[in-house]
């Protein structure tokens, strides 16, 4: 069975969610969009991700590579945790 682009994609930022959801609390996760609080690369280009706080700190996910920006290490090494965890759990899916 063969999944397309789109659905793989859809899927893998479902996971992350989830994880990112049941680790943070869903209260804690804002979208980064554009228009609103989005990023745009030196190109122009714009960066979606997520905003995680959980105060006084804040990391940010960029979904295009899945790095993690955060002033505390802490943080930034448990989101990072999360995201690895995201992605092996979907790459398993494909592998049964």
């Amino acid at each position: 069975m063969h999944t397309k682009p789109e659905a793989a994609q859809s899927e893998k930022l479902s996971r992350l969610l989830m994880l990112l959801e049941d680790q943070f609390g869903d209260s804690a996760i804002t979208p980064i969009v554009e228009g609103m609080n989005g990023y745009a690369t030196p190109s122009g280009e714009f960066a979606p991700g997520l905003k995680i706080s959980v105060p006084p700190m804040e990391a940010t996910v960029w979904l295009k590579d899945l790095t993690v920006d955060c002033k505390s290490a802490a943080l930034r090494n448990r989101v990072q945790a999360v995201v690895e965890r995201a992605v092996e759990t979907v790459s398993d899916l494909g592998s049964g």
